[in-house]
């Protein structure tokens, strides 16, 4: 297995990038004095959770509900659940032998179809444009395909219940999104080299590889959340943005924030206008790069090339990330202080965090988080004690209590 350096994060795919020596369009604010996060008190949105076999909501911050009538995934035609994701009122959850289930959130009503029958190790759901149907890709052990692995593709239609699988892949295949128009899928065919050259487009209504995309990289790539571009890093270290939407793409090379560095992390603005790169110390490419100190984070803006230093990083201290697309919140471990960073306008405000979810030192094990929409609720849980934080950064009081959900599952925000 290829180990890359990781910092915490939760929300999005995460990119593991290199950046090139070049330094063009550099600029650098780090000292731009943030300001402080202040507020009255007011309810927290909606929060769902696995646990104990069964789908809880978190109401109010405190009434927990049940909202599922049977106990979620103890079926044997059901297996685990691997994936799941929230469609307006409806929550929409995808399990290891192929079921898929729609539950209501209103009053707990549930439709259930098959999407495949072979056991998965893994999935995606991933929601179309239209919000009524979604893609669904499951990683299977094939014994007949590429390196013993295959994937399943699929269509479920939420309205009619209904699953169009396509023709499966030899191979695995990682599902980067979907074309700007809806029509397409971005697929990357995955081996035992991380390095790739090809994106694949699949065409959703022919159901058939319709063409390719020469995109070199090593790990996996990142796409805009409008469709459009590409971020991608070569094994030399090299980080590009592919515009998908031109005839030919070709790679815009972006300026290095630190040549000592590497980035370790990357989120697109949810306007796909910018993109926030986490460096870390060491080099990538040689694998000699750490997630126990990082240089700060940047903001590189697309349309202008331009590349700001954000907040300064903390030696031999490791960086935490969570971002919504339109909030960042950046800390680091040995410290109760963090930034909450304005995504679109790249300003920022200062928050303090509680003691008992913040790490003393660089950790192996950093604790599952998310950010609420609105950026003012911050959810921890921690595996090693069992433990969940609801934090208010707005104006730095936390609720504590109890959870053994698996972490490999989704706190989802209403």
């Amino acid at each position: 297995m290829l180990h890359i350096n990781r910092i915490w994060r939760v929300g999005t795919l995460c990119v593991a990038l290199a950046i090139l020596a070049a330094c063009n369009g550099l600029s650098s604010s780090p000292n731009a004095a943030p300001t402080s996060v202040s507020g009255s008190a007011e309810t927290p949105p909606a929060l769902l959770y696995l646990k104990d076999g069964g789908w809880y909501e978190r109401v109010d911050g405190s009434t927990t509900r049940r909202i599922s009538q049977h106990p979620v995934g103890t079926a044997p035609a059901s297996g685990t659940v691997i994936a799941s994701t929230v469609v307006d009122d409806t929550l929409v959850v995808l399990y290891s032998l192929g079921r898929i289930e729609q539950i209501a959130l209103t009053d707990g009503a549930e439709l259930s179809a098959v999407g495949f029958a072979e056991p998965a190790l893994s999935a995606q759901l991933t929601v179309l444009p239209d919000n009524a149907r979604m893609i669904y890709t499951a990683l299977i052990d094939d014994p007949n395909a590429q390196f013993g692995q295959g994937t399943l593709i699929g269509i479920y239609d939420l309205a009619s219940n209904m699953v169009q699988a396509f023709s499966p892949f030899d191979q695995s295949i990682l599902l980067i999104g979907v074309s700007v128009d809806g029509n397409n899928l971005y697929l990357l065919p995955r081996g035992q080299d991380p390095a790739y050259g090809t994106v694949q487009v699949f065409g959703i209504a022919s159901g058939q590889i319709e063409g390719e995309i020469e995109v070199r990289g090593y790990g996996a790539p990142h796409l805009a959340p409008n469709g459009q571009r590409l971020v991608t890093v070569d094994e030399a270290g090299v980080a590009s943005l592919y515009d998908l939407a031109a005839a030919s793409p070709a790679p815009q090379q972006i300026p290095t924030p630190d040549p000592s560095g590497h980035v370790c992390q990357s989120d697109w603005s949810a306007d796909s206008r910018s993109i926030y790169l986490t460096v870390c110390a060491g080099n990538l490419a040689r694998m000699t790069g750490t997630l126990s100190s990082s240089t700060g984070l940047w903001r590189f803006d697309v349309e202008t090339a331009e590349l700001t230093r954000i907040s300064a990083g903390v030696q031999d201290q490791q960086p935490f990330v969570t971002s919504n697309g339109t909030q960042l919140l950046f800390w680091h471990s040995g410290t109760q202080e963090a930034n909450l960073i304005d995504m679109a306008a790249g300003s920022i405000q200062s928050v303090s965090l509680p003691a008992e979810m913040t790490p003393t030192e660089p950790t192996a094990y950093p604790p599952v988080a998310s950010l609420s929409p609105n950026g003012r609720w911050l959810f921890v849980w921690d595996s090693r004690e069992e433990m969940a934080d609801l934090v208010d950064l707005a104006i730095g009081t936390h609720d504590r209590f109890a959870l053994e959900s698996n972490p490999g599952q989704p706190i989802i925000w209403r």
